[in-house]
């Protein structure tokens, strides 16, 4: 039996390592990477051409630097217009005849020439400066926050003209009232109902040094909106220069990486979704030559380990083959103590179908059987140690850990036994089930469960060797597992792996009681599920 075991795993292995081999002697011809890199001309280093995608930095830089530039400049600019309407206030208050103001103060006195010296005058400063829509003078009243016009001079088809002697609500304007002492200017736009302004107040003094008014100068909002506009387009053009130049390097940079790195994305895409003999076969002698032809040589190692694992796999577990793969000494004997969770199944009633079905059926039974239940152990973590006749040796905990490795014992359990029903369920709806009539209607599953100390770990001779798990906690499963047929049930386990189940799965269990098992000195306390 020894002997057919390797003679089947033989072949193919030898054929498929004679392919992996010659493919692996082509591309280990190549120097190694470090020789090919310091053998490349300074031009064809790829961290050179990469260089150019410094760039991307300038770009951000250019970028800050336009936003700082548009806030900086418009902050600029509007500072600018605060200092022409203070000016401009400053200047008005000491060219206006405090007379003329103490003059007017109804709407008739429009009519009187004082008004008309005053509104002349401010014509004259808004012809100057053709960002001033509004020029007016408002003087105090007997009324907290409430002033009155002595004058208003508008752009004509900007807005209306205030009345003379027409109130206005000082508390629309944050600073109008500071104006009556000193030159200021409003720091943020006032809205009123001729509109949105930015403003500026001088006082307007007696001759004996009172305070009889003050002199307002506004901007509208459109027009400070201009000046930002001005600003923002004179950094979009800046920008939108810098812009092109620096995307125009940046296409032809991409150009030439975007094709070599798609294929070599492209390439470990596959290789990770499990095509390994894919090849990248990139013809270059820069970075990306080299990168390309080393995955090609990672790839072929791969499908050379792949199939050996596979291979492999099929003998042991997949976590089991994976130890033993992942280092030199991976299947070295030896083992480790480990706290697992043990479980062995057995076949009720499989000696009497054994004796009375035919070979063939008996072997199609039982690998039907084992397929299903090992879809579940592996969906669980759990790990066959080994097939004996109709049971299963598994543990949980070990080769990985895991630290609830009880739970999932007992819902794997519970699981399989759900499987083997509906699985019954199905044979006898389409009369697939052979043994029927062979002395049972139904396969019964019998299971124990133990969660204790264990070795577990490699053990053999130096030419032959399995993972295993040796201790008395393989006889405790083993051994309730048997318990079963005294107490009629299914699924039993012991009070170790209870204390280790959630609450909610421990709800759903049966104390069984103590009893007595063969080769140990204490009963054992045993629950079903």
């Amino acid at each position: 039996m020894v002997q057919i075991h390797r003679t089947a795993v033989s072949n193919p292995i030898s054929a498929s390592s004679e392919s992996a081999a010659s493919e692996l002697q082509r591309v280990r011809a190549v120097p190694s990477p470090l020789v090919q890199v310091r053998q490349l001309a300074f031009w064809r280093r790829f961290h050179v051409r990469m260089s150019a995608l410094y760039g991307g930095v300038v770009f951000f830089v250019l970028a800050l630097m336009g936003a700082v530039f548009y806030y900086v400049g418009v902050a600029h600019q509007v500072e600018a217009l605060q200092s022409r309407i203070r000016t401009a206030a400053i200047t008005l208050s000491h060219e206006i005849r405090p007379e003329a103001v103490l003059a007017l103060n109804v709407r008739a006195d429009r009519a009187k020439p004082e008004y008309r010296e005053l509104t002349e005058l401010f014509r004259r400063v808004a012809v100057d400066e053709p960002q001033f829509v509004s020029i007016y003078v408002l003087r105090p009243t007997d009324q907290p926050y409430t002033l009155k016009f002595a004058a208003d001079f508008v752009v004509p088809g900007r807005t209306t003209a205030a009345d003379v002697g027409e109130s206005y609500d000082a508390r629309q304007a944050a600073r109008i009232l500071d104006g009556f002492v000193q030159p200021t200017v409003e720091e943020a736009f006032t809205t009123d109902r001729w509109g949105t302004v930015l403003s500026g107040y001088a006082p307007v003094r007696a001759a004996d040094g009172k305070v009889i008014a003050t002199v307002g100068v506004d901007i509208a909002e459109d027009d400070v909106a201009e000046v930002k506009a001005d600003v923002r387009n004179a950094t979009l053009a800046v920008f939108g220069i810098a812009a092109f130049c620096i995307g125009t390097v940046a296409w032809f940079v991409g150009r030439n990486v975007r094709r070599p790195l798609a294929r070599i994305t492209d390439a470990t895409t596959e290789i990770a979704s499990g095509k390994l003999d894919t090849r990248v076969h990139i013809d270059r002698d820069d970075e990306f030559g080299i990168l390309g032809r080393h995955l090609d040589q990672m790839a072929a190692g791969l499908g050379e380990r792949e199939f050996i694992r596979e291979t492999f796999g099929r003998f042991v577990s997949a976590d089991v083959a994976q130890q033993a793969l992942s280092s030199a000494n991976g299947a070295a004997l030896g083992g480790e103590e480990r706290i697992v969770t043990l479980m062995l199944t057995d076949l009720s009633g499989y000696s009497t179908l054994s004796e009375q079905l035919p070979a063939a059926d008996v072997v199609k039974l039982l690998n039907t059987y084992f397929e299903m239940m090992g879809d579940i152990i592996e969906r669980h973590e759990g790990c066959v140690i080994e097939f004996t006749g109709d049971g299963l040796l598994c543990v949980f905990g070990a080769p990985n850990s895991m630290p609830d490795h009880a739970e999932k014992a007992v819902l794997c359990a519970i699981e399989m036994q759900a499987r083997l029903a509906q699985a019954n369920r199905d044979w006898a709806s389409s009369g697939e089930a052979t043994w029927h009539g062979q002395g049972s209607e139904l396969l019964r599953m019998r299971i124990g469960l133990h969660t204790g100390p264990v070795i577990a770990g490699i053990i053999g001779t130096r030419n032959r060797v399995k993972y295993s798990v040796i201790g008395d906690s393989v006889n405790v499963a083993a051994r309730v597992e048997q318990l079963n047929k005294e107490l009629d049930t299914e699924t039993l386990f012991t009070e170790d792996t209870l204390i280790r189940l959630s609450d909610a799965l421990r709800r759903r269990t049966v104390a069984r009681g103590e009893h007595a098992v063969k080769g140990r000195k204490r009963p054992v306390v045993v629950h079903s599920v």
